[in-house]
């Protein structure tokens, strides 16, 4: 005989705390996606007066993309570390990432790969503590934390 559907939902199922994370972080994703639409207005490239660095000036608020240093990230057996671990992201629509700390360890967020003038750094990122960085140029990022290596992520900018 097959349980009742209702009995069911009431007995309660357990998620881990990184399934938990997922579902939210999956659920943000989709509420911005629906949010910008396929509609926005991107200002012409120009260079900065003080610099050979290209950048667009968004005519738009940007988004923010979350993206969690989970909990266990610090343990080479769990890889990549960051979820997620890869982003693809519009300028003017949603260029700004916030990396969270989740995790019971201290992790950076810092650059291996990235165009010219597109290098950065966290700094230490103790449990709890949050790194935002609004990128402003079109390229592909690599990143990785520098107490563990074998977290890596890539972020790739478009126009």
């Amino acid at each position: 005989m097959r349980p009742d559907p209702q009995q069911r939902a009431l007995s309660g199922t357990s998620y881990d705390k990184k399934t938990s994370l997922m579902v939210v972080f999956i659920l943000g994703v989709i509420i911005v996606v629906a949010a910008t639409g396929s509609l926005y207005v991107l200002s012409r490239a120009r260079a900065s007066p003080s610099s050979n660095c290209a950048t667009i000036t968004p005519a738009v608020v940007p988004r923010t993309i979350p993206v969690s240093i989970y909990d266990g990230a610090f343990n080479p057996n769990d890889p990549p570390g960051y979820y997620p671990d890869r982003i693809v992201l519009v300028i003017g629509v949603n260029n700004t990432v916030i990396w969270t700390n989740n995790d019971t360890a201290a992790h950076t967020v810092t650059s291996s790969i990235a165009p010219q003038c597109g290098t950065f750094s966290s700094g230490n990122l103790n449990p709890g503590d949050t790194y935002t960085r609004t990128f402003t140029s079109v390229g592909t990022y690599q990143y990785y934390c520098v107490y563990h290596h074998w977290m890596v992520g890539t972020i790739v900018v478009k126009s």
